[in-house]
Order: C-alpha cells, then structure tokens, then sequence
C-alpha cells in the first residue's frame, strides 16, 4: 500500500487538472483530451477522485496513525511488530509517527506538482514550499535510529529542495511566457 500511495496520489489530482484550450474547443481533462471538464463523464471522475481523496489519501495515513496510536504502548512486543513493524520499526521510539508524516508529505508533494497551476512559478513555489517544511521538520526530529539514516534523509530532502530552486529560478527567468520549461 505505501508503494501505491504517491502513484494513486498523482492519478487522484490528474481527475482534477484540466487544460483550456480555447473558447471553440473549452476545457479539457488534461490526461485524456476526450473528456470535457465539468460535464459528463468528467463529473464522474470528480466523484472518483474525491473518493479517493477522503478514503485513501487521508484514510491511510489516517488509519495507519489510529494503528500505531492503539498500540502505542505495545509497539516492542512480538505480536504487534510482526503484523506493524514495518510502519515504525525504522523510527525512534518517540517518532513512531514518522511514516503518517512521509506520507503527508508524499500527497501534498504530488498534489503541488500535479494539480497547482501546472508550469507555472506558483507551482514550483509551493512545491519548494512543502519540501522545505519537511527538511527543517526532518532536521528538528532526526527520527530515524540511525545518524546514518537521519543524513541520508536529510541530505535527499535537501537535494529535492534545492532542485526546485533552481526550476523556480530558471522558470522565473524566461523573459517570455512561452519561454517557460
């Protein structure tokens, strides 16, 4: 489930990403230009979409966080590390959480990159934005058990942010509109 998470997070806030494309042809579903926005089938994949938003995007974490909250005092006991291990087992013991974060993380990420203002410096700003709110959280907590794994973390997070500075930046540069990458 957590390897699917950021993929059905894309294709979740795709359902919502329509593209103009003039008033003689009107508002498109940028990933399949045969469906109309707002109309149709489109409705449809707007219900999907926030189906998918309420039961998995915020279910998930939701219910992954209510798992570890029940066994919170329970977590080094063999029954409950063999079936939840793997959600906290990488994470000190004060930051069982860890992956609820990840995964918050992982959604408003994909989300920013997928349904703000696609090409636009707003986009990147605010993917910037979230990525930098995860390094200083990330730096604050330190929540992996090893230094090693706490750097690797940190250092990964790092380069995520500073290449969206420089896309921000060479996006904010073209002189033209149409110049943008």
């Amino acid at each position: 489930m957590q390897l699917l998470y950021p993929k059905l997070a894309t294709r979740t806030f795709q359902m919502l990403r329509c593209q103009d494309l003039g008033p003689s042809v009107g508002m498109l579903l940028e990933s399949d230009y045969s469906v109309t926005c707002h109309e149709g089938l489109h409705d449809q994949f707007v219900s999907l979409a926030v189906l998918s938003i309420l039961g998995y995007l915020i279910g998930v974490p939701l219910a992954t966080f209510v798992v570890l909250w029940r066994n919170r005092e329970r977590l080094h006991m063999k029954d409950v590390e063999s079936r939840f291990g793997d959600l906290y087992r990488p994470y000190e013991d004060r930051w069982a959480f860890w992956e609820v974060v990840l995964m918050l993380q992982k959604c408003m990420l994909t989300g920013a990159m997928c349904a703000i203002a696609p090409g636009s410096p707003l986009q990147l700003f605010i993917a910037m934005g979230i990525c930098a709110m995860y390094l200083l959280l990330l730096t604050f907590a330190r929540p992996y058990k090893g230094l090693l794994e706490d750097q690797l973390a940190f250092m990964t997070s790092l380069v995520l942010t500073v290449s969206l500075c420089l896309g921000f930046a060479l996006n904010t540069d073209a002189v033209d509109p149409e110049e943008r990458v």
